[in-house]
Parts: structure tokens; sequence; C-alpha cells
């Protein structure tokens, strides 16, 4: 349990109503990062917007994401203005392999700004991020951005958000003025003002432009406010207005509630509707002593958790929630300050058992460091060079040795597209082995196992885009080249009837000769139930001594495989009869008399091949099923049963591994990149009999090659 001090009282956050930690998320393409990169802009942190595509924002600073164009991970963004505001921004990737970094961050903060894309509709990745947004309960703005662009509809956009669940319920804050390249900036309801872009930063204030029908989204507005509070509609009614800072309070503790989403306007491109979503980020979004309490959890007992407020705490308590790796400052792990103050050179307690010295603290602006003395509950920050502390750790007061706690535990989704890899050159594997477990450091995402059917390394993502990334920055950062290849399928084979055989191994080559025979029985076991062997040898025939040379023969031979070389399994093999020689038996004899009579019987025990098969959770959008399904039966998968969840598709079904291996790229063709699925073992099946000959033939042709 965190110790409390009792007799302080006040939060030691009494400076943070100007502090705001805010994610900016956002489907791929949606324009986020030129959204935030002229709020960088508008707020002074920067004296020129960069752009994507010269590979100049302040956000997209790493290597490969200027050469893809595009969000790879989190990056946190820090400005402190000329009036003592502190915003702490953490741009997001939006593309599906990388979300899970954008859902991570959702944990260091208070409040989201959501970036729709008009011209895209609401997509399933943004109806994910949405749902993510309101299972932890926080605050969202809605920012509809692109509405410079021609085809960008405003009006049609927000009633479809009004039509759909998890985006009712909103604030309507402004209107655009002018449409695609005639945009100019945005009414804001509230204040009932227009806000116009000019060649200054902020742009100026101006009349309202009479084609636009203010005064019905003032009604609006008063209509939303009033539902909250009764008495605003009669002094609307008597006034014809609003009192602006009483109405921005009940949006702020509804907004705080999660009643309503705050819906803004405008272009990240042009800085149309920035004024007004600034205006919102300073009055309406909560700020960190307003956050609620945090699920605490046991280190040693994950499933005892409890709520504390950790604003009324004295002790420091900090979440990891992204690491990198720096050319020259080494790996540097980003943080959110709970509780408590961290001061240079502080030791601190991870909760994984470890001490660490907390070296020079840092604020960051995308890759620009600032040296700071300390940080303050509500803070975030970064530290160089912490030698047991990764992704997902908690940090904590040294006192609190022995009542050690856990914040959000990383969870991990499962790797869904994987590959075989190995070093080019044999010389490179160490240089291989270092490069993933630096890579590990600030990607925990990724997966690298050994299959101990096939003994590959398999290195497993999130997506081909992820592994993909994986690959080149083993390149590009640790000289090494690789090569891939599809992992093997651990098929199996077995039995579908009983048979009996002898073996009998004899050879006589001068001196002592080689004899040994056995009788076995083969019958099929249940899926799962492995191997069991038994002896019901009668009057000695075949000694006690050489029954686990029989045994070891059989495994051998089942692990090696014979109707496609792959190891045989769910069957019972019984030793029963027999004979042996007083000289010329031995382990050796046996053994390979084993082996024959086992092949023998096996011949006659009718078998198949079997197939490993998933289970699949697909997730898609309602109009897509139909194509889900339909390419499900192409690839022998087995739909078991679908849900609608608030307007998203999710769909259960089975599919042979062989197909999953395949089934990233082509979800990503027929959901046009919006699509996602997991996938965990499920049970083995019969192979069908195509899929069986053809795997025959693939191993035949391999054993004529050796």
């Amino acid at each position: 349990m965190i110790l409390v001090d009792q007799g302080q009282g006040a939060s030691l956050m009494s400076e943070d109503s100007k502090k705001r930690n805010i994610a900016v998320l956002g489907t791929f393409g949606s324009g986020k990062t030129t959204l935030l990169e002229s709020l960088l802009h508008y707020l002074g942190a920067i004296s020129q917007k960069g752009t994507i595509e010269a590979g100049t924002t302040v956000s997209d600073y790493d290597a490969d994401e200027i050469r893809r164009h595009m969000s790879l991970g989190s990056s946190l963004c820090q400005v402190r203005t000329e009036d003592g505001w502190l915003f702490n921004f953490i741009d997001t990737p939006g593309f599906q392999d990388f979300l899970h970094e954008s859902l991570d961050s959702l944990n260091v903060v208070e409040g989201v700004i959501l970036v729709l894309d008009p011209l895209k509709g609401l997509d399933i990745t943004t109806q994910k991020l949405m749902a993510a947004i309101r299972e932890r309960h926080l605050p969202c703005m809605l920012f509809v951005n692109k509405l410079d662009h021609d085809q960008a509809d405003f009006e049609s956009f927000a009633a479809q958000l009004e039509e759909t669940p998890d985006f009712q319920n909103l604030y309507h804050l402004t209107l655009p003025i002018g449409h695609g390249h005639d945009l100019s900036g945005a009414v804001e309801v509230l204040e009932e003002e227009a806000w116009v872009t000019d060649e200054s930063r902020e742009g100026h204030s101006e009349q309202i432009p009479s084609d636009l029908d203010a005064a019905h989204g003032l009604e609006t507005l008063v209509e939303e406010v009033s539902e909250e509070d009764a008495h605003l509609l009669d002094t609307y009614l008597e006034t014809g207005h609003l009192p602006v800072d009483e109405v921005r309070h009940v949006i702020h503790d509804s907004f705080k509630a999660g009643h309503r989403h705050l819906l803004l306007s405008g272009s990240g491109k042009t800085g149309a509707g920035l004024h007004s979503l600034v205006s919102a980020l300073k009055y309406l979004a909560i700020h960190p002593e307003e956050r609620g309490s945090v699920v605490c959890q046991e280190v040693e007992n994950p499933e005892k958790t409890w709520e504390v407020d950790l604003n009324q705490e004295k002790l420091f308590s900090a979440y990891v929630f992204k690491t990198v790796t720096d050319p020259y400052l080494g790996k540097i792990s980003f943080f959110r300050v709970f509780s408590g103050v961290l001061q240079n050179g502080q030791n601190v307690l991870n909760a994984n058992g470890h001490n660490e010295r907390m070296g020079k603290l840092m604020r960051m602006q995308g890759k620009t460091t600032e040296a700071v003395e300390e940080l303050v509950a509500g803070d975030i920050g970064a530290v160089a060079k912490l030698a047991h502390t990764q992704t997902g750790d908690t940090l904590l007061a040294t006192q609190l040795a022995g009542q050690a706690f856990v914040l959000y535990p990383l969870k991990k989704p499962e790797p869904i597209y994987s590959v075989a890899i190995s070093p080019k050159h044999r010389q490179d594997e160490n240089k291989l082995a270092n490069g993933l477990h630096k890579l590990k450091e600030e990607d925990p995402y990724f997966t690298l196992s050994v299959d101990p059917a096939t003994h590959q390394s398999v290195l497993g993502g999130v997506g081909q885009a992820h592994v993909e990334l994986l690959i080149e920055r083993l390149a590009s950062r640790f000289h090494v080249e690789v090569e891939l290849s599809e992992p093997r399928i651990p098929y199996r084979e077995t039995i579908t009837c009983m048979a009996e055989a002898q073996g009998k191994h004899k050879k006589q080559t001068g001196g002592h000769g080689q004899y040994g025979d056995v009788w076995l029985r083969l019958e099929p076991l249940p899926r799962g139930a492995g191997f069991v062997f038994e002896t019901q040898i009668v009057g000695g025939v075949v000694p006690r001594n050489y029954w686990s040379a029989v045994e070891k023969g059989v495994q051998e031979i089942m692990q090696e495989g014979i109707l496609a070389r792959q190891p045989i399994t769910d069957l019972k093999v019984t030793l029963y009869d027999g004979s042996s020689h007083n000289v010329d038996s031995s382990d050796l004899a046996f053994q390979l008399a084993a082996k024959l009579a086992f092949r023998n019987a096996y011949e006659n025990a009718q078998p198949i091949l079997l197939e490993p098969i998933m289970q699949l959770e697909i997730t898609v959008a309602e109009d897509q099923t139909g194509a889900i399904l339909s390419d499900l039966g192409s690839r022998r998968g087995h739909p078991l049963g679908m849900e609608l969840q608030r307007g998203v598709q999710v769909i259960q079904a089975e599919l042979p591994m062989a197909e999953v291996l395949h089934y990233p790229p082509v979800l990503t063709s027929l959901t046009h990149g919006q699509g996602s699925f997991s996938a965990r073992f499920s049970h083995y099946a019969e192979m069908h009999e195509l899929q069986k000959r053809e795997l025959i033939a693939q191993v035949r042709e391999l054993v004529s090659q050796s």
C-alpha cells in the first residue's frame, strides 16, 4: 500500500492547474502529426512549421519515420508558454501495426485529441481508438480535420458522429468558416465570435460572417449545456446570450465526467480552428490534479488490485510508458510522475525489485532535450541509462520497499505475423542476438522464440509492417543481414485404427551378431493424449532389461515421422511378444527391431496427417462482413459466430495455421488497412486430402534432393 502523509493534507500539485497532458490520436493519414506541428507553432514552441513530406516535423524525427512519411512510435512534445501553461503532447502512430503504442500512451494523460478525417468517415480504426478512450474514461476532444479539402463536408460528418453510439453526446463548440480552399477559420459558438487565420501565429477575431447560421449553433449549444444546468436556458432566454465563464465551468465538469465529448473543426495544415482548440485545452480540459483514482496491482499477486488517489500521495511513483535508443545518450526511458517529487541523482525502486539511480532528468520536445532539476507529480519527463527498467515498469520511492505495487501492467498484443529468421552469415549470430536484444528494450511488442518442433528461430510481430521495420532496423542500426523464411508448420501424424506387426533385426558378421525380435500393437488415442508405452510380456520372451531400448526405438521413429516426416502423436504402443538371443541380443538390436515393427504396423494403421487449427477473432466494419466470410470459406476456414459491437463486427472463426501465416496482408487488402485480428492455437485436425498429398510430395522432393 502507498504511504500517505496524513499531516500534509493538500496535494503536492498545487500549481498544476495550468498543466495539460494530452495524447493526440487518429487513424493513419488523418493529419494528427501536421495538426500537432501547427499547435507547436501556434503556441510559440517553434518558429517555423515543418512538414511530413520534408521530414522536418518535431514529432516524426526518427529516420525510419522520415523515410516512410508516417509515425511509427509515440513522441513527446512539451511546450511551456510565456503565460505559464505547460502542455505535454504525445503524438501517436495511427497505422494498424503500431496502435499498441497509441493505446499505451493513454495511461499517462488526462485527455485526448482524437483527429478525425471527414474524407474517410468513421473508419474502424477510429472506432477502436474511441472504444479504448472510453474504456479508460478519458475526456476526448474530437477535432474534425482537413476541412480545407474541397471534398470535406463538415455537416454531413457531424451528422454521422451523432448517429454512432460512441460519438454521440457532443458539445458543438465551433463552426467552420468557408469550405475547401476558402476555409479561413472557425466560429466559436459560445464566445459568439469568428477567429480567422492570417500571417500571424494566432490569427485575429472578427464579426461572424452573415452567411453562417451562428444563431442555430448557439441554440444547439444551449440545449446541450442546459441538460447539465437547467438555469442556463433561462439565462439565455432572458438575455439572448450564454455567460461564458459559467458555461465553461459546466462544460468542463460534464467533459471531465465523460458525459459529453467536445466537437471542434478546422485544418491542421492551414491553422484554421487552432485558436478554438487551444482555448478548449486551456479552459475545458482537465489537469493532473483532477485525475481520478488509479488502479494499483500487487507485484506478487496480479489478481489483487486496489484504487488510490495518487494526487494525495507524498512518496514518489511513476510509470514508464516508452523506451528509445539514442546514438549519443543510449537508452532513454520516458515516464509520467504520478505522485511525489523526483530529483536529479535520486535513488528509486523499480517494482521489479531492482534499484535505479536517476541521472539527469529531461523534458523532451521530439528529439530535443531540456535538462531539469526535478519533476513533480503530473509531469512527464525522461532519463537516460536506467539499467533494469523497461517499458511498462513502475518506479517508486525507496521507502516503499516491501510495499511495491504496479501501475498499468503492459498488455502485449499477440503476434499475428511471424517469420523464421537466421543470420545471412554464420559469424553474425552474436550480432543478430545483440541487435534483437537492443530492439527489445525499445519495442517490447515483438516476440522471439525457438519453435521446439521445428527448431527455427521465429520472429513474431503485431503485423507485417511491424516485422519489416524490425528487419530494417537490424540492418541500419546493427549492420546485420538476415535471411527470412516462412515458419515451418508443426504438422503431426497419427493413426486411426489398431494394427500389429513384428520387427526382427538379425545380423551375423563374425563374432557376436545382432539379434532383436519384437511384436508391437499400435492403437489410436484421443487428440492431445500424446504417447503411451506399455508392456504385456509373458514368460520373459523379451527380457526386462531390453524394454527401455524398445521404447527408445519407438520414440525415435515417432519423432522422425513416416508418412510425411512429421512427428507422430496420439497413439498407444504395446510391446506384447518377441524373442531374444543370449549372446547376440543388445540394446541397439532391440531399438532397431522396434523401429521395424513400428513401421510395419504403422502402414496398416491407416495413418493420417494433422494440422494445427487456430481460433481467430477478426474485427472489421459491418459492411465488410460478407467479404470476410467468403474469403474465410476459400481458405478452409470455419466461422464460429459473429457479434456486432458498437457498429464494429467481431467474427470468431477457425482457420488452419498454414492459412493464418498469409492472412495479415489478405485482411489488410480486404479491409483497406482497417481490419485486425488476433489468433491463438485451438486444436489439431485431420488435414484435407489435397493438402495432405501436396505436403507428402514436398517432403519426397526434399528427400530426393538431399
